[in-house]
């Protein structure tokens, strides 16, 4: 019998019920874990966003994540960001008015 010649995960897929889950530490990580394969990547700072975001509205607000940059910032709305110390200083400067 002649074994499968086995490349990547997705010959590996192929004959085997494979599920592939991965953890990636950023969203880069995660393009690339897909792309080799994994089924399912979890991202532990993204879920822990959300899931502090709806802990901190629910249920009075639409929530809205990664909005795109032409996404409209209104008086009263609450803005929530996650990431890192360098980039939420830039977006403050932002939301002051200043250039980052």
């Amino acid at each position: 019998m002649r074994r499968p010649t086995i490349d990547s995960p997705e010959d590996l897929a192929k004959f085997w019920d494979t599920h592939i889950v991965a953890r990636a530490t950023d969203e880069q990580a995660l393009a690339k874990l897909r792309q080799a394969g994994a089924n399912v990547v979890f991202t532990p700072y993204s879920c822990a966003g959300h899931r502090l975001a709806q802990a901190l509205l629910r249920p009075h607000v639409k929530m809205q994540f990664n909005p795109s940059a032409h996404t409209l910032v209104e008086p009263g709305d609450v803005l929530i960001a996650i990431g890192e110390s360098s980039k939420l200083r830039d977006l403050e400067k932002q939301v002051a008015g200043e250039r980052p």
